[in-house]
């Protein structure tokens, strides 16, 4: 078949499923993804065991049973909408006496158009093989066709529960970002964000505690924030304190090596240094390096800063 022969939608038509799935997937950006931040959140029972929650949520999961039409960059499976409207409880398997494992766990639809003979959304977990140093993603193993991974748990070797220490979240792309949320999060001289962190509905997760570095290091990696969904930041870094530096100070946004992606130097009697990046693009999972070096005055400890992130589009 070339052009459908009944187009979507054409008054009372008989239309097939993977027309409408298609139909809908155009206005869904490629590979699927949750439709809000925290969908299908995955974390330890309430007293930690064996089995984990899936938290509630909706999703989009691309269909990998058949390939892309020739010449084409789609395939005619397209995508499945998913919904989970209560927290699922998924049991882990029994974990090794002696080494380690990584399972993922997932969101999955099957289809029997395609493959087998069911036709339901399951949440499940694909079992890794026990490794010794089993790290994530060397050793995880292999998700179904037609699945998102939502997190991936370190099961230790010889473990009898698993609680939120051991469960990763997955970074999927989210595919309904409200424009313009809005992140500050402002830190005092004890490297501690103050009780006001991320505003609400904010597109940033914090990975660490943010510090101020009294010696040059090219690698801060205490200093840092993943930004989880892809799209355009403006970011804006400030460091102050309460006398004027002695020697070199500045301030730097980046990637934890060699690039930095912006930064602001100080001079001597400064008390305030500022670095902005107006314009960020990233993809999803981007982490961001912070870093405040100050060279201060014999005995100053007052000092603080602040982290703005706004997503701009």
């Amino acid at each position: 078949m070339t052009v459908s022969s009944v187009p979507y939608a054409l008054q009372n038509g008989s239309h097939s499923a993977d027309l409408f799935r298609q139909a809908v997937s155009s206005l869904v950006p490629p590979g699927g993804g949750l439709v809000t931040a925290g969908d299908l959140a995955v974390t330890q029972t309430g007293s930690p065991s064996m089995n984990i929650l899936v938290g509630v949520g909706r999703a989009w999961v691309p269909g990998t049973n058949v390939g892309n039409v020739t010449g084409g960059n789609f395939s005619k499976q397209a995508m499945y909408f998913a919904l989970n409207d209560a927290a699922a409880t998924v049991t882990v398997g029994t974990s090794d006496p002696t080494n380690p494992r990584i399972d993922v766990v997932y969101l999955a639809i099957q289809d029997s158009q395609y493959a087998g003979t069911n036709n339901t959304a399951v949440l499940g977990i694909a079992q890794g093989v026990p490794t010794s140093g089993a790290t994530y993603p060397a050793n995880a193993t292999a998700i179904p066709a037609n699945a998102i991974a939502l997190a991936w748990i370190n099961v230790t070797a010889s473990a009898s529960s698993i609680d939120n220490a051991h469960i990763t979240a997955i970074l999927n792309p989210v595919i309904q970002p409200l424009a313009r949320q809005h992140a500050e999060w402002t830190f005092s001289a004890s490297g501690i964000p103050s009780a006001t962190v991320w505003g609400t509905g904010a597109l940033t997760l914090d990975t660490s505690s943010l510090t101020t570095d009294q010696s040059f290091t090219s690698t801060p990696g205490t200093d840092r924030i993943t930004l989880r969904d892809a799209g355009e930041y403006s970011i804006h870094l400030v460091g102050s304190w309460g006398s004027g530096t002695t020697g070199r100070a500045f301030t730097q946004i980046g990637d934890g090596g060699s690039n930095s992606w912006s930064r602001s130097s100080g001079v001597v009697g400064e008390n305030l240094i500022s670095t902005n990046i107006p314009n960020f693009r990233c993809a999803a999972g981007t982490v961001l390096f912070l870093t405040t070096y100050i060279t201060l005055a014999s005995g100053t400890t007052t000092w603080a800063g602040r982290v703005r992130i706004t997503k701009v589009g």
